[in-house]
Protein backbone atom coordinates (compact mmCIF):
# COMPACT_ATOMS: atom_id res chain seq x y z
CA UNK A 1 0.00 0.00 0.00
CA UNK A 2 1.43 3.67 -0.62
CA UNK A 3 1.30 6.32 1.63
CA UNK A 4 -2.06 7.09 3.48
CA UNK A 5 -4.28 9.65 2.01
CA UNK A 6 -3.42 13.48 3.29
CA UNK A 7 -5.81 14.07 5.90
CA UNK A 8 -8.24 17.36 4.86
CA UNK A 9 -8.20 20.37 7.14
CA UNK A 10 -11.33 20.09 9.01
CA UNK A 11 -10.90 16.37 9.77
CA UNK A 12 -7.64 16.15 12.01
CA UNK A 13 -9.31 16.81 15.27
CA UNK A 14 -8.62 15.88 18.88
CA UNK A 15 -10.33 14.92 21.46
CA UNK A 16 -11.06 17.05 24.88
CA UNK A 17 -8.67 15.10 26.30
CA UNK A 18 -5.54 15.89 23.64
CA UNK A 19 -2.53 17.21 24.74
CA UNK A 20 -1.72 20.18 22.08
CA UNK A 21 1.11 22.56 21.80
CA UNK A 22 2.08 25.33 20.36
CA UNK A 23 5.57 26.13 18.85
CA UNK A 24 6.90 28.06 15.87
CA UNK A 25 7.11 26.66 12.60
CA UNK A 26 10.30 25.78 10.68
CA UNK A 27 9.26 25.69 7.45
CA UNK A 28 6.03 25.32 5.54
CA UNK A 29 3.44 23.12 7.55
CA UNK A 30 0.61 21.60 6.34
CA UNK A 31 -2.66 20.24 8.75
CA UNK A 32 -2.64 16.54 9.46
CA UNK A 33 0.89 16.28 8.93
CA UNK A 34 3.03 14.91 11.21
CA UNK A 35 6.00 16.88 12.90
CA UNK A 36 8.99 16.55 14.28
CA UNK A 37 11.32 19.19 16.54
CA UNK A 38 14.54 20.69 14.81
CA UNK A 39 18.08 21.55 16.62
CA UNK A 40 16.81 25.37 16.29
CA UNK A 41 13.93 24.51 18.24
CA UNK A 42 10.88 25.05 15.47
CA UNK A 43 8.56 22.66 14.16
CA UNK A 44 8.79 20.86 10.74
CA UNK A 45 7.59 18.17 9.08
CA UNK A 46 8.97 14.88 9.71
CA UNK A 47 10.48 12.46 7.23
CA UNK A 48 11.93 8.65 8.34
CA UNK A 49 13.83 8.59 4.71
CA UNK A 50 17.27 7.28 5.41
CA UNK A 51 18.74 10.21 3.50
CA UNK A 52 17.45 12.43 6.80
CA UNK A 53 18.82 12.10 10.53
CA UNK A 54 17.25 10.52 13.30
CA UNK A 55 15.72 14.04 14.40
CA UNK A 56 13.72 13.90 10.94
CA UNK A 57 11.72 11.41 11.46
CA UNK A 58 11.34 11.78 15.36
CA UNK A 59 7.46 12.58 15.55
CA UNK A 60 6.34 14.74 18.19
CA UNK A 61 3.04 15.18 17.19
CA UNK A 62 0.35 15.95 14.56
CA UNK A 63 0.25 19.66 13.47
CA UNK A 64 -3.33 20.73 13.62
CA UNK A 65 -2.88 23.97 11.69
CA UNK A 66 -1.34 25.10 8.17
CA UNK A 67 0.90 27.96 8.47
CA UNK A 68 4.48 28.96 6.51
CA UNK A 69 8.00 29.67 8.53
CA UNK A 70 7.85 31.38 11.75
CA UNK A 71 4.26 31.01 12.39
CA UNK A 72 2.38 29.47 15.22
CA UNK A 73 1.53 26.07 14.51
CA UNK A 74 -0.37 23.75 17.02
CA UNK A 75 0.10 20.63 17.36
CA UNK A 76 -1.09 17.29 19.07
CA UNK A 77 1.22 14.93 20.82
CA UNK A 78 -0.86 12.55 22.65
CA UNK A 79 -4.65 11.46 22.77
CA UNK A 80 -6.17 8.64 22.48
CA UNK A 81 -8.94 9.59 20.05
CA UNK A 82 -7.63 11.49 17.80
CA UNK A 83 -9.33 11.86 14.56
CA UNK A 84 -6.77 11.22 12.06
CA UNK A 85 -8.68 11.77 8.40
CA UNK A 86 -7.37 8.88 6.85
CA UNK A 87 -9.59 7.35 4.38
CA UNK A 88 -11.68 4.61 6.26
CA UNK A 89 -11.37 2.71 3.67
CA UNK A 90 -7.38 2.59 3.59
CA UNK A 91 -7.44 1.39 7.65
CA UNK A 92 -8.83 -1.29 9.97
CA UNK A 93 -9.06 -1.74 13.74
CA UNK A 94 -5.81 -1.98 14.99
CA UNK A 95 -3.32 -1.21 12.01
CA UNK A 96 -0.15 0.69 13.20
CA UNK A 97 0.49 4.11 11.52
CA UNK A 98 4.28 4.93 10.72
CA UNK A 99 6.22 8.05 9.37
CA UNK A 100 6.65 7.07 5.57
CA UNK A 101 9.91 8.30 3.90
CA UNK A 102 8.42 11.03 1.78
CA UNK A 103 8.01 13.93 4.64
CA UNK A 104 4.65 15.22 6.58
CA UNK A 105 3.24 11.43 4.89
CA UNK A 106 2.08 8.03 7.15
CA UNK A 107 1.84 4.53 6.11
CA UNK A 108 0.62 1.17 7.92
CA UNK A 109 2.73 -1.11 5.49
CA UNK A 110 6.33 -1.63 6.64
CA UNK A 111 7.18 -2.75 3.11
CA UNK A 112 6.73 0.91 1.93
CA UNK A 113 9.70 1.87 4.22
CA UNK A 114 13.42 0.76 2.61
CA UNK A 115 15.82 -0.49 4.54
CA UNK A 116 18.22 2.08 6.49
CA UNK A 117 14.99 4.34 6.55
CA UNK A 118 13.91 5.61 10.28
CA UNK A 119 10.47 3.33 11.37
CA UNK A 120 8.59 5.93 13.50
CA UNK A 121 5.56 4.56 15.30
CA UNK A 122 2.87 7.43 15.47
CA UNK A 123 -0.27 6.14 16.92
CA UNK A 124 -2.57 2.94 16.73
CA UNK A 125 -6.22 2.69 14.61
CA UNK A 126 -8.59 2.42 17.23
CA UNK A 127 -12.48 1.17 16.65
CA UNK A 128 -14.10 2.55 14.52
CA UNK A 129 -11.63 3.52 11.85
CA UNK A 130 -11.96 7.55 11.81
CA UNK A 131 -9.99 7.35 15.10
CA UNK A 132 -6.59 6.62 16.24
CA UNK A 133 -4.05 6.00 20.06
CA UNK A 134 -1.81 9.11 18.92
CA UNK A 135 1.40 8.38 20.88
CA UNK A 136 4.48 9.03 18.75
CA UNK A 137 7.79 6.63 19.34
CA UNK A 138 11.28 7.11 19.23
CA UNK A 139 12.69 5.94 15.39
CA UNK A 140 14.44 2.65 14.67
CA UNK A 141 16.70 1.84 11.85
CA UNK A 142 14.73 -0.49 9.39
CA UNK A 143 17.16 -3.20 8.76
Amino acid sequence: MAALTTPTANSVIPSSAGVVIVGTAGGTITIGKPVYLSAASTIIEANADSTGSVTAATVIGIALNSCVTGQKVMYCVADASFAHGFTASETAPGDLVMLNDTAGTFTITPADLDAADWVCYIGQINNPETTMNLAPKTPILKA
